[in-house]
């Protein structure tokens, strides 16, 4: 027999990732019964991944249930599980738009000078976050730097990552 268990997807909003999810978690029958939060910062595209899933799970009788919220800390109650797909945009744009400016004038531009520092700050707020509310539950990260993000969360949490 199967033990439910809730799974919260955080950064849900891509739809090839976490359509992937659902397959796989519908596909899995040990965790029938299980529910599954889906959140993002991007409410259109939480709604379209909702419907997605719902319809999905639907589609092959898969007994799980699902839910969004666009706020992280009400995404992770209860959570046995915290998959943190968020992958922080801003400052890629941002560097791209240094990248083109230097390069209009002729100069050579490196990339950003703080590198993944507002990825790895994500990650550890959303570690942080774990150690208070759902401090029991197993961290999978999957959005990149993955090998650095999980040496810093493992480093300065007691995050089971």
């Amino acid at each position: 027999m199967s033990k439910a268990v809730k799974v919260s997807v955080i950064g849900a909003g891509s739809a090839q990732f976490s359509l992937s999810i659902v397959k796989d978690l519908c596909l899995t029958k040990g965790l029938d019964g299980s529910h599954v939060t889906f959140m993002d910062i991007d409410a259109d595209r939480l709604d379209m991944i909702y419907k997605l899933a719902t319809r999905y799970a639907q589609q092959l009788g898969s007994a799980l249930t699902f839910d969004k919220t666009t706020d992280r800390a009400s995404a992770l109650q209860g959570a046995d599980f915290v998959l943190n797909a968020a992958y922080v945009l801003g400052h890629i744009v941002e560097a791209d738009m240094r990248k083109r400016a230097a390069d209009k004038y002729g100069y050579y531009h490196t990339g950003g000078q703080f590198g993944a520092y507002h990825q790895l700050r994500l990650m550890l707020d959303v570690a942080r976050d774990i150690e208070k509310i759902c401090p029991n539950a197993w961290l999978i990260q999957s959005g990149n730097p993955v090998f650095d993000g999980c040496t810093l969360m493992t480093r300065e949490t007691g995050v089971k990552v």
